[in-house]
C-alpha cells in the first residue's frame, strides 16, 4: 500500500484530502506544519507528499529543501494558493510532479496521485 503524507496547516484541508484517499488504496498520514512534516518524512517514509506552501514556522519551500536529506527522490504535489512559486529554486530543484492552485479540484488531485503511482 502506497503511503501519502498530506501537509497543510488548515485542519479542514487535511480532512478533505484524507477523505479523497480513504478508498483503502492508500495509507494517509497528515502533518499540520513543516516540522511535523519533516519528522514524518524521516520516520514514516511516505511514497508521496501533498504539500501546502504557506504555513507558519517552516513553510513548504523549506520542507522541500530539507526533505532532500531524507529522500532526494521523494515526489511532491504542491497544493497552494500562492501563484508563481513554480519558478522558486526549491521547487525547481525538488521532485515536484504537479503544482495545483487552491481551491483544488479533488478529481484533478486524485487523478494526479493515481497517475504517479500507475
Amino acid at each position: 500500500m502506497k503511503k501519502i503524507l498530506v501537509v497543510d496547516d488548515e485542519v479542514h484541508t487535511r480532512l478533505l484530502y484524507r477523505e479523497i484517499f480513504a478508498d483503502g488504496e492508500y495509507q494517509v498520514f497528515t502533518a499540520s506544519d513543516g516540522l511535523e512534516a519533516l519528522r514524518r518524512i524521516r520516520d514514516d517514509k511516505p511514497d508521496l507528499v501533498i504539500l501546502d506552501i504557506r504555513m507558519p514556522g517552516i513553510d513548504g519551500l523549506e520542507v522541500l529543501e530539507r526533505s532532500q536529506e531524507y529522500n532526494h527522490a521523494l515526489p511532491f504535489i504542491i497544493c497552494t494558493a500562492a501563484r508563481n512559486l513554480n519558478e522558486d529554486p526549491n521547487v525547481k530543484s525538488s521532485n515536484v510532479k504537479a503544482f495545483l492552485i487552491k481551491p483544488i479540484d479533488v478529481k484533478t488531485l486524485k487523478g494526479k496521485v493515481d497517475e504517479l503511482f500507475n
